[in-house]
């Protein structure tokens, strides 16, 4: 009668067979994780690895360069309407932004939503009675046109605006 696989005796007692495979698989998850811990390790360490090799780490990069176009003028219609606190009460107020990149007409287009937002927050805030003058007035474009250029540089725009400049001014 022929003999079951297993009862095939190949010289190696079978207890030892098993011991060799039990070692092997141990050693090869051993290998695996000190490969992963050395790679871990590599990756965390970032930066600093490149200046113990004698290169220089690497610099953060600056935002591309965007080319400067002719200048153009967007307006930021409709125009703004915000109650103030005390009096007068109302204000309107129509604007167009002066710009020099081409892209940054798209963008602001894009972004309206975010930039009337921040826009209609500055103006909410304004004092009715400094506005009467021309110094407050001034002072309010000045703050517009940061705000605006902070916008941009918060959504990663190409360039900022050169100039903001008031298409209709009224206050009630």
């Amino acid at each position: 009668m022929a003999k079951k696989e297993d009862d095939l005796e190949l010289g190696v007692p079978a207890s030892a067979s098993k011991k060799k495979f039990i070692i092997l698989v141990a050693a090869g998850v051993l290998v695996l994780l000190i490969g992963g811990g050395v790679v871990a390790w590599l990756l965390l360490r970032g930066g600093d690895a490149g200046a113990e090799q004698g290169r220089e780490p690497a610099k953060p990069q600056a935002p591309p360069k965007v080319a400067q176009g002719p200048m153009a003028y967007q307006d930021l219609s409709p125009v703004f309407v915000v109650n103030l606190p005390g009096s007068p009460r109302l204000l309107q107020v129509g604007l167009q932004v002066r710009i020099r990149y081409p892209e940054l007409g798209e963008f602001l287009t894009h972004n309206d939503p975010a930039l009337r937002n921040g826009v209609l927050n500055l103006l909410s805030g304004q004092d009715g009675q400094a506005l009467k003058t021309r110094e407050g007035k001034e002072q309010l474009r000045t703050a517009l046109k940061t705000e605006i250029n902070a916008l941009v540089h918060r959504y990663k725009g190409p360039g900022e605006i050169d100039e903001v400049l008031y298409s209709s001014f009224v206050m009630q």
